[in-house]
């Protein structure tokens, strides 16, 4: 099964070589598109200097979001990865990503740095609807891409999250 791995980034030129090194280790055979978010601090340069990858460059910064949505136009494999470019997830745990997928148990798998090991949230789906009045008092975000991240994301959680991006857990959920 052909593994494609998306990797979005914004100025992340201390740590896009590394992360690259470590899908090659990780998953040598697999299909890398990174798309640069109109980085500024030469990201860039490092990544115009790469071969055997698919690089697309933003213009501008248009949010991860938006560059998750145009790395996924162009990758070719039956799965696919979304790497953050600085790291913050491991391409060592690929293998354990991908085994439920490969074995037949999961179409679609989610990766959590704050739990160990796999865990079953439903058996057949995830749903969770705010009230109309509760959902039009919250703040937007101003991106497209990051619109649909944080519509799926924010109602489910039973943190209050702010359009920061940071989450204070003393606050009860509205």
């Amino acid at each position: 099964m052909k593994v494609s791995i998306v990797i979005p980034a914004f100025n992340e030129v201390q740590t896009i070589a590394e992360v690259l090194r470590r899908i090659a280790a990780a998953n040598a055979d697999a299909e890398i598109v990174v798309i640069d978010d109109g980085s500024t601090d030469g990201t860039r340069d490092v990544l115009h200097a790469r071969s055997g990858i698919t690089v697309i460059f933003h213009e501008e910064n248009a949010g991860k979001g938006a560059a998750i949505r145009t790395g996924l136009a162009y990758v070719t494999g039956e799965v696919v990865i979304v790497q953050d470019a600085d790291l913050e997830y491991s391409p060592e745990d690929y293998p354990a990503l991908l085994a439920p997928i490969l074995a037949g148990h999961a179409d679609v798998v989610y990766g959590s740095r704050f739990l160990s090991g796999p865990h079953r949230v439903l058996f057949f789906w995830h749903s969770c609807q705010l009230p109309a009045e509760q959902h039009a008092e919250r703040p937007q975000p101003d991106r497209h891409g990051d619109r649909l991240v944080w519509r799926l994301d924010e109602p489910c959680t039973a943190l209050d999250a702010k359009r920061e991006g940071t989450a204070d857990a003393s606050q009860p959920a509205a």
